[in-house]
Formats: C-alpha cells, structure tokens, sequence
C-alpha cells in the first residue's frame, strides 16, 4: 500500500472503522463547526457532467467523523440545504451545523434554524381512522384494526403536519428558484468536499493547484453592462455523501486506499442517475482516450508540491447575519403563522455574532466590510440578465434528504407486488423497504423497476446482478444498502 499523502496511521482504515459505526450507531457522536468571517476566493471544480467519463486522482484523505481534527489533506463533509431568499431571485446556501444519530447525519436540532423548520414541519402522529381507509394502503381487518399495508411493520398511526396551511409553509415547500423546475428540500443533505487531480486537462499542472470534486459544475456567461463578459459557476458543494461511500467502498474492496486514477461516469438510466466507477487497474476495459491519461504509478514530487485548496471557506456554519440578511422576511411570517419570538431572537444572535467578528477581525474591518458576515448569494442568472452562452447538463432537481429517514409511500398496493418480483425482497431492513416504497414509480415488464423523477439511483456492486426477467443491470436509490436482487450488502 502506498504510504503517500498519509500520517502516522492509515486514513483508510480509520474511514473502513468510521463508515462500519455509521451504518451500525446507536448515538454516535456530533459535531459543531461554526464559522467565523469569511474572505473569498474562486475555486476550480470538476464536475461530473452526465454521460462523460472523467478521470482524476484522489489526493485528498477519506472523510473523519469522529470529531478528529482536520487538516488540509482531509476531505470535509458538510450538511448544506438552498433557500429561496425574501427576494426571490436566487438561492441561499446555507451550511448547517450536524450530529450523526442512530447512524445517520441530523441538523443540529439545537440550532437557529432547524428549530425555526421544525416549527413550520412540525405535527403529531395521529391514528388512523375509519376515514383513512381506501382498501389498498389504508386497509380495515376483520378485527376492527385499521393499519398502514404497505408498511412493513402495519403502522396503525400517520404523520400529520400541524399546520399545511400557513404562508410560511407554503413557501418553503415550494422552495425553488426562479427558472427551477422542482422545488428542493430546504432541509440539508449530507456533501462530502474532497480534492483531485484533473486528469482530462492540465489545470492542476498549470496552477500547481489541487481542482475540488462536484457532482454538478455548470459554467454560465451573461454580458456585464460595460459589454464585457461575466462568468458565474453554479456547482455543488462537492459529492453526495452516498457518491463518497460508493467510490470508498470501491476502493476498500478492491484496492484498500485510493491512490490510483479513479474513472466515474455519471449518466441517467431509465431507474435514474447511476455512476459507473472504474480505476487505473480496470486499464484493458478502458478506451484508448482514457489509457493514454490514466495512471497507477505513485504522485511525482511536483504533484505532491501543488497546493490545497483551503476548505474551511466551505464548510464553515453559515453566519446568522446571513440569514437576517436573506430570509428575514420568512421569520417573520413564521412568527406570524406559529406565534413564535425567532425574529427577535436572531437579531440578538447577530448582534453577538458581530462583537465577536469584531474581536476576531478588529471593528474597522467588520464596519468596512473586510470580513463578510453576511456573504454573497449568487443570483438565479435566467432572471437576472440574459444569458450569452450556456453549458448546462440534463438536470433533475432533487429534493435533498438529510438522513434516509422517508415520507410515506404512494398509495398503491406496490410492496405486495415489489415482494413477488425481488428475490431477496427479504434481505432489505426496514429502511430500505421504505425507501423502495417511497421511490419505485412502476414494474415495466422487460425493463425492470421505474423510479419517480428525481431519484438517484446506483447500480449493485455485483456487475452480474440484473433486474428479474430483464438484462438491464439492477440499480437501486442511493438511500438503499442492501440489494433485493441478488442479496448483497452495499
């Protein structure tokens, strides 16, 4: 095993130990970063574009989620959510501080902001009644009960939001930008930001400077007034934290660390997204472009030497002066809708926050905005200017989850059909189940399982495993761990 890019004890066998816990804790721990001012620079990303395969290597180490100390070599994982602002013409990103529970990540509940949505998303679980009943998911025994069929453990209560009706609810669920087609989720999802060498360009070469890895990276160019020509990259954050565990997951079974060439291709299925990962030892299946750029062969010294990109600009608790300054407007309404005090409550949190900017900083650059409390949020450029040149990919807009807890599932009786047509329907855990539940739209004969709009998806780890009937490789949502086709535990 290579020894590059690594301390006094293997990174990967740490991340092995720490991705074991996640899938198996009970309570496992937390972790609170909150950031202080930030000065900005541009980074340079690689985006997965769909339907291109892209080659990099991995310089970065796998994630830490044990409240280790981080250092430059670290990949960071960020909880991170984009909220329409009062204003309405862009999207706000905001970083949320997270804990992990019962193997899975959580906003903080403690935090500002997760206590202002759990107020709007708040409700009771109530039981079901004879109003309820429809004879395929809500059904009534003989005995009297009423319960849930589809749900595997015949739930006899439902979730029911306190209050669907109120402005600041209705806001947040259709909480999208304005040339959006699907709103997202304001609640965060799981990033993970790691760093690579590009290996279709030579950027990294050029700039002796490490690229950061992006599902998404869509260059826009739109004219400035002075006629010159302005552009803006709309990216992700980094990776889905179910993309990391995928390429780690290859890595550890294969190779035990990364330290080869990694090739993912990310391209749409008729079940969804689905990425492909191959690495420099697949070199004979590779195309000829690929194995000429392509390498297994340890860092040169001068690819060592290139710099980090300093990711605590990324992954640093968004400010509450921020947030006063994009969705004040929202926490008012909400203090309206619920007869709640947060507007109050978050100018204190700011006005704390700025003496402790001017601690940090010195007053002078927190008056003359040297230190940006408040940050930038980019503009949704469709309505903003008219666009000169676009490189957009196929896009699907996914609403983000932060766990793989999932809503109830459609009214169908879908699970007593999903149980005849998997074999190893049984291996699933109740998780699973419920995200097959939530996510499946259809069984096509001859092409296997449909999945809604949206979903992601991603093919068994066993190459030989297909849809029941079909030759169409099995892929499954990336919230689901274990396959019902073959039975293999992702």
């Amino acid at each position: 095993m290579s020894n590059e890019q690594m301390d006094s004890f293997d990174p990967f066998q740490q991340a092995k130990v720490e991705k074991d816990q996640m899938r198996e804790a009970r309570e496992n721990g937390s972790k609170n970063n909150y950031g202080g001012g930030r000065t900005y620079e541009e980074f340079e990303y690689l985006g997965l574009n769909p339907d291109e395969k892209k080659v990099f290597r991995i310089v970065s180490n796998p994630v830490k989620l044990n409240g280790e100390s981080l250092t430059e070599k670290d990949s960071r994982l960020v909880m991170t959510s984009q909220i329409l602002t009062d204003e309405g013409k862009g999207m706000c990103h905001i970083n949320w501080p997270w804990k992990i529970k019962n193997g899975k990540f959580i906003a903080d509940p403690d935090w500002f902001l997760t206590r202002v949505m759990n107020t709007v998303f708040g409700g009771t679980w109530q039981p079901l009644t004879e109003k309820d009943v429809d004879g395929v998911k809500i059904v009534k025994a003989a005995d009297g009960k009423i319960f849930n069929a589809q749900s595997k453990f015949k739930s006899t209560n439902k979730f029911v939001v306190n209050n669907p009706n109120t402005p600041s609810y209705k806001r947040l669920k259709n909480n999208k930008k304005p040339s959006g087609t699907f709103p997202v989720d304001v609640m965060p999802s799981p990033q993970v930001i790691m760093q690579v060498i590009d290996r279709m360009d030579n950027w990294s070469v050029v700039n002796k400077t490490y690229k950061i890895l992006a599902t998404k990276a869509n260059v826009v160019e739109y004219p400035n007034p002075d006629g010159t020509i302005k552009k803006v990259v709309y990216k992700d954050t980094g990776i889905s934290f179910s993309m990391y565990e995928k390429i780690l997951d290859h890595f550890l079974n294969f190779r035990k660390d990364w330290y080869i060439d990694c090739v993912i291709k990310r391209y749409k299925s008729t079940s969804g997204w689905t990425f492909e990962i191959q690495d420099a030892q697949d070199f004979k299946k590779l195309s000829p472009e690929i194995q000429k750029v392509i390498s297994e062969e340890p860092l040169t010294e001068e690819e060592k030497s290139y710099k980090f990109n300093d990711l605590s600009k990324l992954d640093q608790i968004s400010t509450f002066n921020k947030i006063k300054k994009n969705l004040e407007k929202l926490i008012r309404q909400v203090d309206i809708d619920y007869n709640e005090n947060f507007l109050a409550e978050l100018e204190t949190l700011c006005t704390t926050e700025k003496k402790k900017f001017e601690e940090l900083y010195g007053k002078e650059n927190v008056e003359n905005g040297n230190v940006d409390m408040e940050e930038e949020v980019q503009e949704d450029v469709a309505v903003t200017a008219p666009v000169v040149e676009v490189k957009v990919e196929a896009k699907v807009e996914v609403p983000a989850r932060a766990s793989r807890e999932v809503q109830a599932p459609v009214e169908t009786n879908l699970e007593a059909e999903l149980v005849k047509y998997f074999p190893n329907w049984s291996k699933l855990d109740a998780t699973d189940v419920k995200v097959m539940l939530a996510d499946v739209d259809k069984i096509v004969p001859d092409k296997g399982i449909v999945y809604k709009s949206g979903v992601v998806t991603i093919p068994c780890d066993n190459k030989d495993c297909v849809f029941p009937g079909t030759t169409i490789r099995a892929s499954f949502p990336d919230k689901v761990y274990n396959c019902a086709c073959c039975g293999k535990k992702f």
